[in-house]
């Protein structure tokens, strides 16, 4: 069983390296289109393991995916696994095994849940925003909030590709060349991967972030509204109980998975303390 990765980055020098050091951990390659970085996003990459195709700066769209696709084409791989650079992948389920379990039970998709990552008072108080980005980031964050289901992976067909907006409305997920989207192709998995979302990884990051999303008000509002947030209106904790004491996140994945499985009353919860993810 062959597993290919791909991804899209722009100036994610800070995680690149564990991001794709983690994902090689399950997948067999990892293909990622560096669309203009200026900061040796891409170069990082390869010498972590990744097949980079540099590319041009230009307007972020679905259609830029067809970039590593084509590339994937080429390997014929039996899944193929959609990875954004800052989501990193617990180890249970463990990813390979989850893809090994949905190719025998004949799906056709996977999906992830996912754990969103942010900057609160407590790390504030913690002196955790002054850490060195080289201290993994899966040590530095420690709140965070339930996140969404999303399909993930999907069986390699050769047909598949990703379009323009027009026709994409950014399913994250190629179509066929009816415009149906893997989900309609064939049955989804009835597991899911966990997924962890590090959107907000440090102040220096989001404050670029917001500057480089300044014309989108959507996404620039998601964080400018969530830079540092207050862990009391719905976060939930992933560390030690007491200061001081060691932060072993390899065995602290428990807590997110038990987490999950209330996952309605944690999702009604986060809608009412995220205003903008309604607008």
């Amino acid at each position: 069983m062959r597993i290919a990765a791909i991804a899209m980055a722009r100036n994610e020098s800070d995680i690149i390296t564990e991001s794709v050091s983690e994902a090689l951990r399950w997948a067999d390659d990892f293909v990622i289109y560096d669309h203009g970085s200026t900061d040796g996003t891409g170069q990082l990459a390869v010498e972590a393991g990744a097949t980079v195709i540099f590319g041009n700066r230009e307007p972020w769209g679905e259609h830029l995916r067809q970039h590593t696709l084509d590339l994937v084409n080429e390997l014929q791989p039996d899944w193929v696994w959609r990875i954004d650079i800052d989501e990193i992948y617990h180890p249970d389920p463990n990813p390979r095994l989850l893809f090994k379990d949905a190719q025998k039970d004949r799906s056709f998709c996977i999906r992830a849940l996912q754990a969103e990552f942010w900057l609160t008072l407590d790390d504030v108080r913690r002196g955790l925003l002054l850490e060195d980005e080289t201290v993994s980031v899966q040590k530095r964050r420690r709140w965070y909030t339930i996140g969404h289901r999303a399909l993930v992976a999907w069986r390699w067909r050769p047909d598949l590709r990703y379009y323009g907006l027009a026709i994409q409305k950014r399913k994250n997920v190629p179509l066929d060349s009816e415009g149906k989207h893997v989900a309609q192709l064939g049955p989804t998995f009835r597991e899911c991967l966990l997924q962890k979302h590090y959107n907000c990884r440090s102040l220096p990051q989001v404050l670029r972030r917001m500057q480089e999303r300044r014309e989108d008000f959507k996404t620039f509002g998601k964080y400018r509204y969530n830079v540092i947030i207050d862990e009391k209106i719905g976060l939930h904790y992933l560390g030690p109980p007491v200061l001081g004491e060691e932060f072993d996140f390899a065995d602290n994945h428990a807590l997110v998975y038990a987490w999950y499985k209330e996952s309605l009353a944690s999702l009604n919860e986060r809608k009412g303390a995220f205003k903008w993810h309604n607008r």
